[in-house]
């Protein structure tokens, strides 16, 4: 048994490096699945960020349900301004046909418009009104 001992030592030497070198491999395959599923969805992020980029242009904002009845709400409030004033004929339509009428060639953010909306003076009011009845005769 003594003269077996060494060689059943190498055999248990050899058992475990063998060991190691498959935990080595495993843990490289693994971490190279790991850089492949990391570059994977790397990949589908940036192509979903770009068909978010896409669709974020194609919406158009104005048109959902909520921006039109908070611009009906903040004319209704400009004209009921208005009225006080003694413009007692003045319409909401009126009020956002003013205000957009500066926004033919782009979309401005939200709290630009809003902000045209509530800081809207009689007298630009009154200017836009007058130049749109010249040119609608034309």
């Amino acid at each position: 048994m003594d003269e077996q001992q060494p060689y059943i030592h190498q055999a248990y030497k050899l058992q475990q490096y063998m060991n190691e070198q498959q935990q080595h491999n495993q843990l490289a395959v693994a971490e190279e699945e790991l850089l492949c599923k990391a570059d994977s969805n790397e990949a589908i992020i940036e192509e979903e960020d770009k068909d978010l980029d896409t669709h974020s242009v194609e919406i158009d904002f104005r048109e959902t349900e909520q921006f039109k009845e908070t611009i009906t709400e903040l004319c209704n409030s400009k004209v009921e301004e208005f009225s006080m004033l003694g413009y007692e004929h003045v319409t909401a339509d009126e009020i956002r046909d003013c205000v957009f009428s500066k926004y033919k060639k782009e979309t401005p953010a939200f709290h630009q418009i809003v902000n045209d909306v509530l800081s809207l003076k009689v007298t630009q009011f009154m200017n836009w009104l007058t130049m749109s009845s010249v040119y609608m005769k034309r």
